[in-house]
This record gives C-alpha cells, structure tokens and sequence, in this order.
C-alpha cells in the first residue's frame, strides 16, 4: 500500500516536471519554484505534507526522467538532461564558485550563437565537465526541450508503468485468479483472501492470544474453529459447500482448506460462464460462511445453514441475470441454482 501511495503521488511531478498545464502546477511553478528546477530547490523546514512528500521522491524518481534538449530552457545544474543525469550529480566536487555559473543558470545561458560559451576552467574537474558536455550535446534553437518518461514506451508518465517498474517481482500464484476474478465482489473477494492467506480472526487464534477461553465451533459446536475446520471439516459448513458444488456441476467429496484451494485453482480457469460462475460461488461461500460466524458470535442472531445458502443463492443469481444469455449451458446452470 505505501509503494502504491508513492506511485499515485508521482503524478504530481510529472506534472511539474512536464509543465502540465493545469491550475495547481502552475502555482507550484510559480510560488514555491520561482527561478529553480523541481530537482534543485533545498527541503524545506516548514512546508505542508504534501510538499515535502513530494521532495522526498525526487532521488527515487529522478532517473526515470530522460531530458532531450532542445532550446535549452532547463536548469543548467539541477535538472537531468545529460542522459538521464544531472550536472551535479555527474560533477559532485565541482562547485558553482568554481564554474563560474550562477546556481539559477540555464543550459541556454552558455550557449551562444551556434556554439558553448563556457568561463575559463579554473580547475580538472570543470575542465573535464566542460568538455563532456562539448562532445555530447548541442542546443536546437527552433525546438522546445522534450522530458519524457523513460520506463515507460509511449514516454509519458502512467500509474502502471511507474507500478511495474517500482514494485518487486514475484512469482505470480496459482489462486489469483479465483480470488480475484472479473465478477467477483469486491468484498467477498478480500475475506476470501483473508482466509487463503490464514489472516482471519478465528477461536484457535483468539483462544492462543488469550482473548477467549472457548474455542469450539458456533455452527457444529463439536471441534475447535480453524480455518480448515470452519470451512471444511464442521458438517454444517461442508453441507453448504456439497451444496454450492452440485450447482455448479462439480460432485466430488470435499477434502481439506489446502486441497480445495489448489483443485479450485487448477479446474476452474477460463472466461467460460461456467468457470466464471464457480469462480464467484467458491469466494461467495466463504464469504457467507464468515459473515454468519460472525453473526452467531457478536450479534447473537440464530443463523443455519439454509439462511447461508439462501445468501448464496441471491448472490449468484443476480449476478447471473446481470449476464443472462439464452444459451443451454446459461440455462441448465440458472436452473440449478434457482433449485438449490
């Protein structure tokens, strides 16, 4: 979550940096830059949070900023345009005094009629600064200099492609998709994940951190409430599940929280309405299921199995007249549900 509170923020300079025309980058332009490149002015010690989360990103983003020169209307020092880096991050030991360049200088500052114009070299080092950028780059009067975004193709700035670039790889997982499926509701799918990732709240954990002296199942009221247990093994829960399955055209005996997690991974892929279908009902039951644990166990309200069902059923059939085709697989499988 904060790398993707990082990433949406880096929109922000984009637009400063790409001189966007919008209302708040030009009073940002104006007021807080003045005569200075986003990348040179000091942080501040008072300023809002926005503000000085914005300055913090500058190191971490300013790579990804390719400047290609054109009139040469940037910050001489401060702003990327030798290849991705800036003056003073290419010439640490070089100072400003010993340039003889105003901190302020833009790059068409020391260029003049066709050619560098640079002051005399007082020392090596900006004698060797002066003649890398001789060799390298020259200034196109007749056109505007051109910041593009280096990460991505297209050169401009996404939220995508700045995610994709920032963020760690890892290996996809098998489950993704049953979770996190198109048709999927929202909600259910993150109790779903919850559960898949061992995070729900259930007895034998409250029990171990001492929060309870009573661990058993509110459904069955005969073993202790796990997450394989509340889902599988407690034969109210499991009936509910064979029910859901028949509807959907699976008949095979439940085995445990692993084993159907991975058989659900593997057999119900696929855009067909079918796969679609078990998909929403696999995240939905357990959805139902939790939401009636927790009401037996907060609210004290009566909840059974075909009050869970009930829910199920709703859920799926409004979803699947959302989607209503005259197809005998749309008809055989609304028929099952509407009969569960």
């Amino acid at each position: 979550m904060r790398l993707w509170n990082r990433v949406a923020v880096m929109r922000h300079i984009w637009d400063l940096v790409g001189m966007k025309e919008s209302l708040w980058a030009t009073w940002i332009i104006e007021n807080k830059l003045k005569k200075l490149s986003f990348w040179g002015i000091t942080k501040p010690l008072v300023a809002s949070w926005n503000w000085q989360n914005l300055i913090k990103l500058r190191q971490y983003i300013k790579s990804c900023f390719k400047y290609d020169l054109g009139k040469g209307d940037c910050s001489f020092w401060f702003d990327p345009w030798c290849n991705g880096k800036a003056i003073v991050d290419l010439y640490p030991s070089v100072s400003f005094n010993n340039a003889d360049v105003s901190k302020f200088a833009k790059v068409k500052d020391l260029w003049c009629r066709g050619s560098w114009r640079f002051p005399g070299p007082m020392d090596e080092h900006v004698d060797n600064m002066w003649s890398f950028i001789k060799d390298n780059f020259t200034i196109d009067e007749s056109s505007e200099d051109k910041v593009s975004w280096s990460v991505s193709p297209s050169g401009i700035f996404s939220i995508n492609s700045a995610w994709n670039h920032f963020r760690e790889e890892k290996p996809r997982v098998s489950w993704w998709k049953v979770v996190w499926g198109p048709g999927n509701i929202p909600k259910q799918s993150f109790i779903a994940w919850l559960a898949l990732k061992n995070r729900l709240r259930t007895k034998d954990k409250l029990m171990k951190w001492g929060c309870i002296d009573n661990d058993i199942c509110v459904f069955c009221n005969r073993g202790p409430e796990s997450i394989n247990h509340l889902f599988f093994r407690c034969n109210i829960t499991s009936g509910i599940f064979k029910s859901v399955m028949l509807a959907c055209n699976i008949n095979r005996e439940i085995v445990n929280w692993r084993r159907e997690w991975s058989w659900y991974s593997r057999r119900i892929r696929g855009k067909s309405l079918l796969a679609k279908v078990r998909r929403l009902a696999f995240v939905c039951t357990i959805y139902q299921i939790w939401r009636g644990r927790n009401k037996l166990v907060f609210d004290r309200i009566p909840v059974d199995a075909g009050a869970i069902k009930g829910l199920i059923k709703r859920d799926i059939l409004m979803k699947m007249f959302a989607k209503r085709s005259r197809s005998i697989v749309f008809q055989n499988l609304y028929h099952n549900w509407y009969n569960m």
